[in-house]
């Protein structure tokens, strides 16, 4: 089974009302979508910033990213701006059939990224994903993406 890789930077903490202070963006996220086996999540920035993840979807290589801010109407997570259940989850992500076509995405929208996730880390748990893919592939034969 694969572990998710969550440093403690990922932990936010501070003197607030509405965030999610002292909770870890990415924990919240792998509870919003139970559905999602997680291989690696990426809370990218401090005060503002990005997550990025990706996981397993029905036989499909899920790559997530959303923004977050820390003030009262900017997308803050805690005001309103966070996915709220795994269709939330789902809506800000992309599915891909192949590691190849993963990699091209991450390559070319997540490098550019203000804030940017770790992408060898990234890149292995696109692997990763894509070596458990066919034992999904079982349950899941005919998953469009």
């Amino acid at each position: 089974m694969p572990q998710i890789r969550v440093s403690e930077d990922d932990l936010h903490t501070g003197q607030c009302d509405k965030h999610w202070c002292n909770h870890s963006y990415a924990g919240w996220l792998v509870s919003q979508a139970p559905d999602v086996l997680w291989y690696d999540v990426q809370d990218v920035g401090s005060y503002s910033g990005q997550v990025f993840a990706v996981g397993l979807y029905r036989a499909n290589i899920l790559l997530f990213s959303d923004y977050y801010g820390s003030c009262s109407g900017c997308g803050a997570w805690g005001e309103g701006g966070e996915p709220t259940d795994q269709e939330d989850v789902l809506a800000s992500s992309h599915l891909f059939l192949s590691a190849s076509e993963a990699v091209e995405y991450v390559q070319r929208e997540w490098s550019e990224a203000f804030e940017r996730p770790d992408l060898s880390q990234t890149a292995l748990a696109i692997v990763a994903a894509a070596a458990d893919k066919a034992s999904w592939s079982i349950y899941y034969p005919s998953m469009p993406c």
